[in-house]
């Protein structure tokens, strides 16, 4: 590809995603692009631009806008890690950062179980959950206060009292995952009818293990 082709492509690119997203949600100069390069310990390609969506419903439109022009996407949460697990080599990657899908949707206190978007932040949770004399098993890393739930998820964190209570793998009943083909897909028994309380991860093949750990590969974490 030439940098002519490149500069044209890009500007395209740039106004299909404008045509969805307000200004705010996208990041395109050269130093934004950089930061959202790096992890803690890695550095790679710039992604062709970072986005940042505030509903599922944009979330759908953005993947469905990747596939359709042929582009790559990569999924990061606080951009804490230090595996290079949200990094692309490729270029022509869009970043979705997922840090505005934030939401605490439900604290049930009588079956112990939480509902929280991809992008809800350890610390978040925990506030929300301590003034209920409340915790989760695992109840976050030490990588720092913008650390997310989703990117936690992503890369099967552990961390203190991990020994005790688990990894982040364990705490897990349930997932809801978008796919690459911009399908919705709920694992385990919440997946069951939608009265269905997400208590039993084992119903059927455990598929909420097949996303835990796989850096978005298999499909982007939302809730």
């Amino acid at each position: 590809m030439t940098e002519n082709n490149y500069k044209i492509n890009h500007k395209n690119v740039l106004s299909a995603f404008e045509d969805i997203l307000k200004s705010d949600q996208i990041k395109k100069d050269k130093k934004d692009l950089s930061i959202f390069s790096k992890d803690l310990f890695h550095k790679s390609t710039p992604p062709l631009l970072v986005v940042s969506p505030n509903s599922l419903e944009q979330l759908k439109q953005i993947v469905n806008l990747v596939r359709n022009l042929d582009l790559t996407i990569s999924i990061r949460g606080g951009g804490l890690s230090y595996s290079a697990g949200y990094l692309s080599d490729n270029s022509n990657t869009i970043m979705l950062d997922m840090q505005k899908l934030d939401k605490i949707i439900e604290i049930n206190q009588e079956d112990m179980f939480v509902i929280v978007q991809a992008g809800v932040t350890w610390k978040k949770l925990n506030n929300a959950l301590s003034p209920l004399g409340l915790q989760t098993p695992f109840w976050g890393t030490g990588s720092g206060l913008f650390a997310t739930v989703g990117g936690s998820l992503s890369q099967n964190a552990i961390n203190y009292g991990s020994g005790r209570y688990g990894s982040m793998a364990e705490s897990v009943t349930g997932l809801r995952v978008i796919t690459a083909e911009g399908e919705e897909l709920t694992t385990s028994s919440w997946s069951n009818s939608k009265n269905s309380s997400p208590f039993n991860r084992y119903y059927g093949p455990d598929l909420t293990g097949l996303f835990i750990g796989d850096c978005g590969s298999l499909g982007i974490k939302i809730e």
